[in-house]
């Protein structure tokens, strides 16, 4: 029995067709009727209206009741008779049932019928006994009789679902199949109605026998009908059927009813093909068995699909345009050359990048047109997105002419879910793995170097289930994305500043540690190079310690990796070394001491408080603690020389800094400061900020991260050299004075004060709340902890993106390493009790941000981008703040 939609006026079920069958005859059309033309039968085939054997009847319903209409059947009856009252009825034939004769009743009755029906047993229910096709002999026979007895006249036939499904099976001349619409205009959306619930008036369907069902049979037959009205109503009711599938439907009957919605696509009249276009299309997007079935049809309707996608494509949005890239992308998996550059003239006129995704899994002619619609195209992005999609697809013979072009348009993977990762992972020949890596080693990847989609790509890449090959090409591949997201030596001479995490700060870390411990030997001093100048000293040590390696081999690793360009003066190189000597084999331990010793000298003099700070990233302080007090003279030595020096930076002035806590004597910090150190004047008020590395994080390859991001800054500014110091509250607060340099509102900042617990003592810095800098769960700004040695305070400012650097705790360091020149005097004003610093700062700085991973403080949570985060935890974005001067 088939489903309908909810009834309209006059609950009335029926169907109005013209049928002539006598001796053969041809019924003419309504629209163009021949001058000879036969009369023609009307008849109007009726299920019967609403029955207790219809809906849920009370338990120990006599078996008469049930044939027997309910009220609302005798109500629906009545509106029928009504509706037919005025088509001439000549004959009123019904099932021998009594719910169809009552239905048959007032139909006689309002056509002025005596006796009102006549009962005819060809029209009683189909017992299971009798085949569907002896069913359709049964009606057709009918049919011929009341055609033959009332020629030119009109019949109603009563009778069930089974009978009325058969006679829309009726065998009809074309010439002949033109359907009279009748009552309400919609003749199979009225055939086999099953009434369930009074209330809600909506109607459900449960197919019991899959296609076979006389019902379905009917309606999939009649959809591929070239009487156009017919096959949209058919349509209709498949589109319905379809959108009302359960997993109780068998898997055939879903597939027959998308594969005759995708037939009635390519309609040449426009009522079907309408509908069963937009019946496909706007519905929820395609599942697994329907792209199968829509794949199989691809190859002879796809040209239809282009057309539409065409003009629809660029104002579809949801599943609407999702269902339309599917729908290319099945056409361009078998497209001729010709289909091949309308799904191109598609996608190019939409444009958006998700949809040049269409292009995954190209045939022959899909990649001949790619290549040669790519040099045609005078839009970069366009011809980019082109180019994007033929990597992993190209022939090995045109890899080369593809990898140059990406060159040179300097080609960019912006997506984590980029198709370009799925096809690594769906390839099973290794040598479309190594075509994609080979891409990979020319187009950056920094855009998802932090997205856990790469680091899983990565790890596959690199994993031992890889042929040795791809393997090999994989390690050269992350040495190449590393070196992408590194600014050059001659810029950053020093590297990034050694990070505490062990993991590091993407997913290229752990490909870098896989490449130093089972890669080539080249390779392995490439990877250890890009870890150190990344700043992953700890990652570093951690690879080099899974190696095993004896102490003359350290030795002989650490000789050849301080001669490597960039490596000898990086950071990381100090925090490598001092992390293996806290966490290597004690054998090893004078080797790195010793190295450790001679790698310094190379270091500028002017810069020893960040080599210094590069090294208190790797010690363990219970460690060298010990090595201090080793029995060997030698190891003991170099360990407390180099323990001395870490903890001077941090203890230096330690005298200061407590009386700094005392109420009455907070500004006698900064006097000590200036009466311990100096620096030689500026020669002119201002400061030109080399800014050396911005490394923002983005909200679309983050997710929830993407909360506690700080954008890509559109100034710096910084404050000095004139800044006060202010007492409020009881703590000094650092803040430009009013003859400020730059623009926007000053940053503030709590005075640092020593913590005691720890040995050697370490600053801390109290925390604030900003908003833009860090949220928690709840989206209330957080607590953020800057990293202040050897850095300062960052502040996003305001909707334009400044970023304010307090330069106050940057007085510090500098001071330190300055020169024993005089200076010019403190300049106190006694009224306000404020301390105006001036000509204090170098005339050229460098400036080095850097995010430093999530956590209220540097190095204490993980550094990969939480997914979630917790009230109790919020999630913040550390960045480190490097200022150093410029000789």
């Amino acid at each position: 029995m088939l489903p309908s939609s909810p009834m309209k006026k006059g609950p009335a079920v029926l169907l109005l067709a013209a049928v002539a069958m006598l001796s053969g005859s041809r019924a003419c059309t309504e629209d163009a009727a021949a001058p000879e033309a036969a009369p023609v039968f009307k008849l109007f085939v009726v299920r019967h209206c609403e029955a207790w054997k219809n809906v849920d009847p009370p338990p120990g319903t006599p078996k008469e009741k049930l044939d027997s209409l309910t009220e609302k059947g005798l109500a629906q009856a009545e509106a029928l008779s009504a509706a037919l009252k005025e088509k001439a009825i000549a004959a009123v034939v019904t099932s021998p049932t009594g719910r169809t004769k009552q239905t048959a009743e007032p139909i006689g009755k309002a056509a002025g019928l005596e006796p009102p029906f006549t009962e005819d047993a060809a029209l009683a229910p189909v017992s299971g006994e009798v085949s569907y096709a002896d069913t359709i002999k049964r009606a057709k026979a009918l049919v011929q009789a009341l055609a033959a007895k009332y020629p030119g006249k009109a019949a109603v036939v009563v009778t069930h679902g089974d009978i009325a499904s058969a006679t829309a099976e009726l065998d009809i001349d074309d010439a002949d199949r033109e359907i009279r619409i009748g009552l309400h205009r919609e003749p199979m959306e009225r055939i086999g109605i099953s009434f369930v619930d009074d209330a809600s008036r909506r109607f459900t369907f449960t197919p019991r026998t899959g296609t076979d069902d006389p019902t379905i049979t009917a309606a999939l037959r009649w959809a591929d009908s070239d009487a156009p009205a017919m096959a949209a109503l058919a349509l209709a009711r498949i589109a319905e059927w379809r959108q009302g599938t359960t997993d109780k439907i068998k898997r055939e009957l879903l597939d027959a009813f998308t594969a005759s919605l995708a037939r009635g696509a390519t309609a040449a009249d426009d009522r079907p093909r309408e509908i069963a276009w937009r019946s496909l299309v706007t519905r929820s997007a395609f599942n697994a068995a329907e792209r199968e079935v829509l794949q199989g049809l691809a190859g002879r309707v796809g040209i239809s699909w282009v057309s539409h996608a065409t003009r629809e494509l660029p104002r579809a949005d949801g599943a609407w345009r999702a269902n339309l890239l599917t729908l290319l992308h099945l056409a361009w998996r078998v497209a001729d050359a010709a289909c091949c550059d309308g799904i191109i003239d598609a996608v190019l006129a939409d444009g958006r990048p998700e949809a040049f995704d269409v292009f995954d899994g190209a045939n022959a002619a899909g990649l001949d047109a790619i290549f040669r619609r790519a040099r045609g195209v005078t839009d970069v992005r366009l011809r980019a997105g082109l180019l994007r999609s033929l990597i992993g697809q190209t022939p090995v013979e045109r890899e080369a002419e593809l990898l140059a072009e990406a060159q040179r348009l300097e080609l960019q993977i912006v997506d984590p879910a980029d198709p370009i990762f799925r096809r690594f992972a769906d390839a099973n020949d290794p040598r479309v793995r190594q075509s994609i890596l080979n891409a990979l080693k020319v187009v950056p990847c920094s855009a998802v170097h932090h997205t856990q989609q790469f680091a899983r790509f990565i790890d596959a890449a690199t994993g031992p289930r890889q042929d040795v090959a791809v393997r090999e090409s994989a390690f050269a591949m992350v040495l190449a994305q590393a070196a992408f997201g590194m600014a050059p030596v001659d810029i950053q001479p020093h590297g990034a500043f050694p990070l505490s995490s062990e993991r590091g700060v993407d997913g290229l870390t752990a490909g870098l540690a896989r490449a130093v411990v089972e890669g080539a030997p080249d390779t392995r001093m490439g990877a250890l190079r890009a870890l150190l100048l990344r700043g992953e000293a700890r990652a570093a040590a951690g690879a080099v310690g899974d190696l095993r390696l004896s102490p003359d081999a350290i030795a002989a690793l650490l000789a050849k990796l301080t001669g490597l360009d960039g490596a000898a003066r990086a950071d990381g190189t100090f925090a490598f070394m001092a992390e293996l000597a806290s966490s290597g084999d004690r054998r090893a331990a004078p080797v790195v001491l010793r190295q450790l010793e001679q790698a310094s000298g190379g270091y500028p003099a002017s810069l020893r408080w960040r080599l210094i700070t590069a090294l208190k990233c790797g010690i363990d302080w219970k460690r060298w603690t010990a090595l201090a007090s080793d029995r060997d003279a030698a190891i003991a030595g170099l360990a407390t020389r180099w323990i001395v020096s870490a903890a001077h930076l941090s203890g230096a002035h330690q005298s200061a800094w407590n009386a700094a806590r005392r109420a009455n004597e907070k500004l006698e910090l900064l006097k000590r400061i200036n009466r311990d150190s100096s620096v030689t004047p500026a020669s002119r008020y201002g400061c030109l900020l080399i800014v050396e590395a911005i490394e923002p994080l983005d909200p679309l390859r983050h997710g929830r991260a993407g909360g506690v991001r700080w954008n890509a800054p559109r100034r710096i500014t910084l404050f000095g050299p004139i800044v006060i110091a202010r007492d409020v509250g009881g703590k000094i607060v650092f803040a430009a004075a009013e003859r400020q340099l730059g623009e926007g509102r000053p940053a503030r900042l709590d005075a640092m004060v020593p913590d005691e617990k720890s040995w050697p003592p370490t600053m801390r810095a109290a925390t604030w709340t900003l908003a833009g800098v860090g949220v928690d769960a709840n989206g209330k700004p957080a607590a953020f902890a800057p990293l202040t040695i050897p850095g300062a305070a960052l502040m996003p400012e305001g909707g334009e993106g400044a970023v304010n650097i307090d330069v106050v705790p940057l007085l510090r360091p500098v001071l330190a390493a300055a020169s024993p020149d005089p200076i010019r005097a403190l300049t106190w004003n006694p009224t306000t009790v404020d301390c105006v610093l001036s000509d204090l700062l170098p005339e050229t700085f460098r400036l080095t941000l850097r995010p430093a991973g999530f956590g209220s403080w540097v190095g204490s949570g993980p550094s990969q981008p939480p997914e979630t985060s917790s009230a109790d935890k919020p999630a913040l974005l550390n960045v480190m703040v490097i200022l150093e001067p410029i000789e």
